[in-house]
Order: C-alpha cells, then structure tokens, then sequence
C-alpha cells in the first residue's frame, strides 16, 4: 500500500464502501487512532501535486475545492480508467452512542445509493493526509456555474429540477437525507445528464454549518435551529435552488415552478410539499405543460403583478396550513386572484376557504367556477381536487369524493388528496368513513397541520379509545408542535383535560403559537376554570390580533358557560360592531343562531337563521334539527329540504320532528340509531344532546342519565353550543339522579352548577339549580 492505504474495493463493492465510511463515523478506538487525520482543518496539505500516487491511483490535475477538500482528475492505473478522486477533510463532533449508529447507518446507506441522478462512488480509501473516495469522473459544469452565465430557460429549469427529486425520491426511501443541497453540489454533464454530488456526506463527516450540516443560504430553519430533519428539508434547499434557476429579479419560468418554490421554501415543514415523490409529480405536470402545443402551454414570462400573486397565494397556504380557527386566510387569496385573475390554485383555496370558515354560498360559487374556467393552468394533482371541490361546491358530494379518491389512486404518496376526502367526510357527519383517510394523511405527512387533530377528535367522538391511545404513543414520542395540538385533543377526549393543558402548555413553551393557547384556552375551560380561560383568551379578541373573530366567539361561549348570556351575547354584538365585514359571513350568523339556540325561544334563532338563508341555504337548513327541538316545526320541516336525504343532520331532524308530532318511541329509536353511528356534528348540537333532553322529557331518566354522562365527555370546548347544552346538562343530570334516587349525586349536580354560575345572571334555570339544592339539603 501506498501513503498508508486501507485495502480498497476494487469492484466498487457497496460492502467495502459502507464498511470504510462505517468506520469513519465510528467512535473510538478507531476515531482516537485516526485524531491527527480527523483534526485536520482548512484546505488539504499542498501534498495533493500532479504525479502523485495514492494506492492505484495517479493524481492528473485538480478540478475544484470545496467543503469536503479538493477533488483532482485520477487514473485508476489497475482498471485503466479516468475517476475523480476526493481528499476529504472531516472533524471530529461530539459523540454518543446513538449518535455513532446514526451516523453508522447512513454511512452505510449512503454507500448503497445507486441512481442515475446521483453520483456514483466507485471506492474508498484513507492516507496520511485523511480519508478520500474515488467517484464516476464528470465532464461538464456545476448547475452554479450554468446559473453564473444567465437565467436557464423554463423546461431547462423544470428538466433538471426533476431529475434532483427523482434522485431525493431514491435517496429518501434508502433513509438518506442530503442535507448540503445546493447549486455547486449538481453536475451537469457534457452529454445532457444531471447529477447530485455529496449525498447525506456533509452529516456522516461533520463538515459544513453550524448544525454541522448545510450551507446557510440553503439550510431549512429546522436546521439552523437544529430540530427535527426530514425529506422536507432537502425540499427547502431544492425550493431555494428552483429559485435560483428562475432568477432572483427575472422570472424565466412558468407560474406553477414559482409556485412550487414558494411551497417548499415555507418555514413551517408542514406548509411543504409531502415528500419528494409528491415534487417530482407536480414538475412532471409541468414537463407535460411545457412540451404541449401552444394553446395549451401556461403563460411564460409573468408580469410583476403575476409574481406578487404567487406571493399572495404561498402567504395564504401558510396561513391555512395551520389548524388555527378565527384566522382569515381568505384575503391572501382574494388579492392574489386580483393581482392574477388565471391563478387557478388561488381561486380554488379561496372556495375552499370560504365553504369551511364562513362566506357566502355565491362567493364560493364564483370562486369555484373561475378556479375550473383555468385549472388547465394548474398541475395535474391540483386539476383533480380543483374538480372535486366543484362537484361539492354544486352539491354532488358522491361525485366529489369519487374524484377525491382517483386522486388518492394517482397520487398514493401525496397527502392532500387523503386529507381532502376524510375532510369533506368528517363534514358530512360521516365519522367512521373518514377515520382512514385522515390516518393516511397523517402517516403520509405527520406534520400537517389539520389532520392529526381532527384524527383525534373523529376516534374521541367516535369512542375508539384503543386507536386513540395508540396514536397518543406516538404523538408523545415525537412531541412537535402539530403533534402537540393533536395531544391535547386526545388527552381531552380520554377524559383527562389537566393533561390536555400540559400538552398545550408545552406546545406554548415550544413556539407553537395561537394554536397551542387555542388548545390551552380550551382545556382550562373545559375544566370549569373560566376565569382563567377568559383571562387566557381575552388578548385574542384585541385590535391586531390576527384571530379577533374566534377571541369575541370564545368571550361569549365563557359567559355563556358562567350563566351571563345577556353578557355573552354582548359579545357577538361588539364583534360586529369592531369588524362590520362579519354580517356578511355565514359563520357568525351560524353561530349566533347556534348560540341562542339555548335561550329557550325560537323567534331569535329564526330571525337569525333567515339571514343565514339568503347567504348559505345549506348552512342555514343544519339548524332544522334545533329549530325542531325548540317547537317551530313547519320552519324547521322547510329548512330540512336542504340537507342531504339520509345524513346524519336530516335523520336527527326527522327524529325530533317524529317526536315533536306525538311518536315518541319511534323518534328516540331514531335517534339511538344516530347516535350509534354520529354522536356529534362538526358544528351543530349534537343528537346525543337531543336525545339526552328529550329522553328526560320522556320520562326516561336511566336512558336520560346515560346520554347526559356521555354528553359531558363530549371534548368540544371549542364549540359554541357546549356553552349552553354543558349548563343545562347539569341540571338534567340533577333532576334525573334525584328521579331515580341518587339524592347524593344530584345535589353533586346542582352545586356544580352553582359553584360555575357564582355570578350568574337571575333566571329560570339559576332559580331550578337554587331549588334542587335547596330541595336535596344544601
């Protein structure tokens, strides 16, 4: 051996290669005999000369320096062959033994990649000046250098993207992360090829930033703070290079590739695109787009008003990834279709936003129908969902998850089609049937920002404990922020909404935000702590804060859970005093109507409904079932025409009415049957509610006493009409305990009551508790 040589492979066996990158990842002894080559900082020892003769191989000529050494043109004087031979500097990092079987099994797996994409290493070494490897000799230049000489025209930008998501895509699934993406680090080759240089090198030698991996400029804000790494973090490299190709002050490119940068370039991992597999179907999309005739090919060059449209559009994305609610993320989107009235994407999230947080029926319509007029415009995942939200847009929800879960076929590893699909289910009041789409999205992409709470929330509701559990487990061992949110959910639907707090106290103390005080705000209240849930939300409600709307809702649900329902109605009257704009918002109507629901009288709840009708029928006919239980039963009958025959909220309405009309047996079976399959609704009060209070007008206290128990387990903090069905509950648990002799119990009951209503406003239901106490032996 030459130069202290290790024996070298000289087939190029993957064996050897993991072998020798193994051992230099290793911790002592083998580290602690190689510290002088370890230690080795700045460039390489001048030693690297033309001539020279490491082992087999004779070094030619140097090509290039960079963080990992030099690399020199080499001959490889037994296979008779042109290589590029790389002297690599390393140091030596703090170790642990974990963190030396981290790093030995990506050392391994990165000596196994083997792509056409992805540089080939063809054998390994170590000499007196440190470890080298022998790699595929290129000819060509550096994708920098390519950008150094002027902007790279469109379907040269969208040709070479996609062959470095292709090599993440196998680099990925080999459990390798590159980790140092960046422009010097892809090769274009003389005959047309792309090549990616370094895979996972920078983590198993310890070289580059500060979190001894990357490149600033380069490196995704998990990184730079040292957090959790995934494949989105090699995207947010590729989103910054993608930028790059376009050009920092000229857009070369078509609008979606901007798009698409925005999207991976977002600082929140859950705001990216899923994986790689997902950016290599979108660039393919956009290959196809490109290489169409004419007519059909998206507009190239945009203006300065279609690039601030994207950044319209990517601020809106940000702003509804997070699972934060009061939010108004639709003015993101309405500038950005202003700025670009052919922005497809924009006009489809702008419907989307609008049906599920408030606006009106002809918004969403017209949103909808400009998003179809140009979704050719849009990659192909975007066209499928963009048709499917249509067909529900218009009512045909059948033909919308239909469309929704082609995409889910076409696309198995993109998350958004699955969420989509257990979304619009769990909408429908369907629980059972989106329980598997929405654990698809949250094992495709554990960090979505909406899906693992509303998977908590579906198992609560639907009482599966054993699944709820076993995600808590694994939400617990990896406690970021989304899985945080998802944690307190689950802890308050397991019935423990001091450890539901906790989760959101450490989702504060991690930087979660508005979403874990949200989910603090929640907890405490729905401990009975109202005070202190006030005192928690009350800066939600402030001018500049960015969730205002949810503050005064939350304001007014706390009053009405203290027994001040004059107070908490004072609320939604200051809200539209302090934003006029929510008059026109289907939401606030809806919950007004929701929340004086528990006055007692229909006349209210029907002047607010009507107003709701002439914005959203759809959402105004979900209040048949209240309305119904109240006594206005030709306005609810009518109201009833407008929901989906045979849902969940239609047979509730068909249940009470049956009841109303004298069939009391028939109405509760009714009833039970909903409750088996849909003990709550995403928004409205629930049939368990209705079955509960009609069982006890029934006479029917034990079937009463098991619904009212059932109720009050119901983790719905969030809801406006918990507000009032929680205090009335009380009453009834009371009244139905002391009906079937549990004196003790219902006096438990109604001092609770009186305990949360210490300074409640006088009335009916305060005078009832006073009596029960009174009656039991306070």
């Amino acid at each position: 051996m030459t130069d202290g040589e290790l024996p070298s492979a000289k087939n190029g066996s993957t064996a050897g290669l993991s072998a020798l990158l193994a051992e230099l990842a290793a911790p002592p002894p083998f580290a602690a005999a190689m510290a002088r080559v370890l230690t080795v900082s700045g460039p390489p020892k001048p030693a690297w000369v033309p001539g020279r003769r490491v082992g087999r191989f004779v070094l030619v000529r140097e090509l290039g320096r960079g963080g990992f050494g030099v690399v020199w043109e080499a001959f490889d004087a037994d296979l008779k062959r042109r290589v590029a031979f790389k002297a690599l500097k390393a140091s030596v990092r703090s170790r642990t033994p974990a963190t030396d079987e981290l790093l030995r099994r990506e050392a391994e797996a990165v000596a196994q990649l083997q792509h056409p994409h992805i540089v080939t290493i063809f054998d390994r070494g170590l000499c007196d000046e440190g470890p080298y490897l022998i790699l595929e000799l290129l000819r060509g230049e550096t994708l920098a250098e390519r950008v150094a000489r002027g902007p790279v025209p469109a379907r040269e930008t969208v040709r070479v993207a996609l062959a470095i998501a292709r090599a993440l895509v196998h680099a990925h699934a080999a459990g390798v992360l590159h980790r140092d993406l960046k422009p010097s680090n892809v090769f274009l080759t003389a005959d047309g090829g792309v090549k990616v240089l370094d895979f996972g090198l920078a983590h198993v030698f310890g070289v580059g930033g500060p979190a001894h991996s990357g490149t600033p400029g380069y490196m995704a804000p998990e990184q730079l703070c040292a957090g959790r790494e995934d494949a989105r973090t090699d995207l947010f490299a590729l989103g910054v290079l993608l930028d790059e190709l376009l050009g920092a002050r000229r857009l070369r490119a078509v609008l979606p590739i901007a798009a698409l940068a925005a999207r991976c370039r977002a600082e929140d991992p859950a705001a990216r695109p899923p994986d790689a597999a997902a950016v290599a179907h979108e660039l393919e999309a956009l290959r196809d787009a490109l290489d169409a005739p004419p007519a059909q090919a998206p507009l190239l060059a945009p203006s300065p008003r279609a690039v601030e449209a994207l950044r319209h559009l990517f601020r809106g994305e940000q702003c509804s990834s997070r699972p934060l609610f009061g939010q108004d993320c639709a003015e993101h989107y309405r500038r950005a279709v202003e700025l670009d009235p052919t922005l497809a994407v924009a006009h489809y999230q702008l419907a989307v936003w609008t049906r599920r947080f408030g606006g009106s029926r002809a918004a969403q319509r017209r949103a909808i129908a400009r998003a179809l007029r140009h979704h050719r415009r849009a990659p192909a995942t975007e066209q499928v969902l963009i048709r499917a939200f249509a067909a529900h847009v218009a009512g045909r929800d059948d033909d919308a998850i239909a469309l929704f879960r082609e995409a889910t076929e076409r696309w198995p590893e993109d998350p958004r089609a699955f969420y989509e699909v257990g979304d619009l289910l769990r909408h429908r009041d369907e629980l059972g049937l989106a329980v598997p789409y929405l654990e698809r999205a949250v094992a495709l992409n554990p960090d979505h920002g909406w899906a693992p709470g509303q998977l908590a929330e579906v198992l609560g509701a639907l009482g599966r404990e054993e699944p709820l559990r076993a995600w808590v487990e694994r939400w617990s061992r990896a406690p970021t922020p989304p899985n945080l949110h998802a944690l307190s959910i689950a802890r308050g639907w397991l019935g423990d909404p001091d450890a539901a707090a906790a989760a959101a106290r450490r989702g504060v103390a991690l930087g979660a935000g508005l979403v874990a005080q949200q989910d603090l705000v929640g907890a405490v209240g729905f401990a009975g702590r109202y005070d202190e849930a006030a005192e928690l939300a009350r800066g939600f409600a402030e001018p500049g804060s960015p969730i205002r709307r949810m503050g005064f809702y939350t304001l007014a649900a706390i009053e009405a859970y203290r027994g001040r329902r004059a107070a908490g109605l004072a609320c939604l009257d200051a809200l539209a005093r302090e934003l006029p704009e929510v008059r026109g918002d289907a939401l606030y109507l809806a919950a007004r109507a929701d929340y004086l629901l528990g006055g007692g009288s229909a006349a209210p709840v029907l002047e607010e409904v009507a107003r709701l009708e002439a914005l959203d029928p759809r959402a105004a006919a979900e209040h048949a079932a209240g309305l119904a239980w109240l006594g206005a039963g030709a306005r609810a009958a009518a109201l009833a025409r407008g929901l989906r025959p045979g849902s969940p909220l239609a047979r509730t309405h068909g249940a009470i009415a049956a009841f109303r009309d004298g069939a009391v047996d028939r109405g509760l079976a009714m009833l039970r049957a909903v409750v088996a399959e849909t003990p709550v609704f995403v928004w409205r009060a629930p049939p368990l509610w209705f079955l509960a209070d009609l069982s006890f007008e029934a006479g029917r206290h034990a079937e009463a006493l098991a619904a009212l128990d059932a109720h009050e387990r119901l983790y719905l903090p969030r809801v406006m009409w918990r507000s009032w069905t929680h205090p009335r509950s009380l009453i009834l648990l009371a009244r139905c305990r002391e009906a079937l002799g549990d004196s003790e119990g219902a006096r438990a009951a109604a001092l609770r009551l009186l305990g949360e209503w210490s300074s409640a406003e006088e009335g009916p239901l305060l005078d009832e508790a006073r009596a029960l106490a009174a009656r039991l032996g306070r």
